[in-house]
């Protein structure tokens, strides 16, 4: 049976990069994609708490985005959840060293100075200032033991 061919590869484990003073970050080489043109989304995560930059591909950005947009016009929650969403969020492009250039408000909206911990998440990943990353590694780490065995895993 052969694989199906993705342009992504899954984003696995974690890696600690210095941030430039122009903001700049290198790319986690196991995590390139096949076409440096790919255009990464992050936003602020979570909504409530901005803990990280949660930072989707293309394919999962567009899915978010159709489920947010879907709602009524007159819909108030939609308008709140679209105005928080698209003002929270930024593109992020390579340059042609593999680069990211993190924009100053999401970095500061999250607590990101001169360090960035890349944490995978699978499908995507997130960028966190390491000291809150470990903070939240401690609670994480119990809420995924029962949520593995709430789901039989």
């Amino acid at each position: 049976m052969t694989e199906p061919k993705t342009t992504l590869t899954p984003f696995l484990g974690r890696y600690v990069y210095g941030v430039d003073s122009a903001r700049r970050v290198m790319f986690p080489s196991a995590w390139r994609p096949k076409d440096r043109n790919t255009v990464f989304m992050a936003m602020v995560w979570p909504l409530h708490k901005q803990e990280c930059l949660v930072v989707l591909p293309p394919s999962a950005w567009q899915a978010v985005v159709a489920k947010i947009v879907a709602g009524e016009l007159s819909n108030e929650e939609a308008a709140i959840l679209e105005r928080t969403v698209a003002s929270t969020s930024a593109e992020l492009r390579f340059d042609r060293f593999w680069r990211l250039t993190l924009p100053e408000p999401l970095m500061t909206a999250v607590g990101i100075t001169n360090q960035v911990q890349f944490v995978g998440r699978l499908n995507k990943f997130e960028l966190w200032a390491p000291d809150r990353f470990q903070t939240a590694a401690t609670m994480d780490r119990l809420a995924a033991a029962e949520t593995a065995r709430r789901l039989g895993i």
